[in-house]
């Protein structure tokens, strides 16, 4: 009984923590996203033709 509580917890551990890198992952991604498109009006404005 002590080993699979042990376990349980364990994995808890490792699911919760897996699961904010990806939600960080995520949200770097979008705001990766969001700045390559505002990078790229802002050059698009700025040519002279």
């Amino acid at each position: 009984m002590e080993f699979s509580s042990l376990f349980d917890s364990f994995i808890g551990t490792w699911g919760a923590e897996i699961l904010l890198w990806t939600v960080a992952a995520a949200a770097g991604s979008i705001c990766l996203i969001a700045l390559v498109n505002v990078l790229d009006m802002f050059l698009d404005n700025n040519e002279t033709g």
